[in-house]
């Protein structure tokens, strides 16, 4: 992305406030978007509904979570007492305990057996009480494990400038990298020297 003028408006604003040729500002606008932008949140009830209604279906197919989700791309919901609930849950690991029952132990995770639980599936086909070691076998057989690509400051600078208008798991993507390191970097836990201004030896690697 050298030389890209970015914001948190989107798209569009990147292109009408950098001042290079008409064409390099397509091709900047045209490199974003492949990748979705923030929408607006679920109405109050709709993520659970959803997940309820998964629960019912028989299919082999993945069923892909619609609404809110981690920087990791996991179904993330509001559950609880209220309109807007108390506190967060996965909703793949909702659909394991309604069908699965309790987790094993408190080691025991929520494994996908068709590798797209980062892209939001919850079918309950898909599903099972898994060892840490045991889903990391299928992380690596799915070819889903990140293995540790590197930032640049100039990459660091595009997420923070991106962060408030796409979100973390499309930030991931593009960048190769995890949503948690997404997260890092945008809430300044890595890279918190780096200024806003580009200086002429930051060029490094994170």
């Amino acid at each position: 992305m050298h030389g890209t003028t970015v914001c948190c408006a989107g798209p569009a604003a990147m292109a009408s406030d950098d001042r290079r040729p008409k064409a390099k500002r397509k091709a900047t606008v045209d490199a974003y978007s492949q990748y979705r932008f923030r929408k607006q949140p679920a109405p109050p009830g709709a993520a659970m509904a959803f997940i309820e209604k998964a629960l019912t279906l028989e299919t082999d197919d993945c069923i892909i979570f619609p609404y809110g989700r981690t920087g990791a791309g996991y179904a993330n919901l509001r559950v609880g007492s209220g309109v807007s609930g108390d506190r967060f849950e996965y909703g793949h690991v909702i659909v394991c305990e309604r069908t699965r029952g309790q987790r094993p132990t408190p080691k025991h995770v929520a494994a996908h057996s068709c590798g797209h639980g980062h892209a939001g599936c919850v079918n309950k086909r898909h599903l099972s009480w898994k060892t840490p070691a045991g889903n990391a076998g299928d992380r690596e057989a799915h070819g889903t494990t990140a293995h540790g690509k590197k930032l640049t400051a100039e990459a660091v600078r595009s997420i923070r400038a991106l962060a408030q208008a796409m979100r973390h798991r499309d930030l991931a993507k593009m960048h190769g990298v995890r949503g948690d390191t997404i997260g890092s970097v945008v809430q300044r836990r890595t890279w918190a020297h780096l200024p806003s201004a580009p200086a002429a030896d930051d060029d490094e690697a994170a």
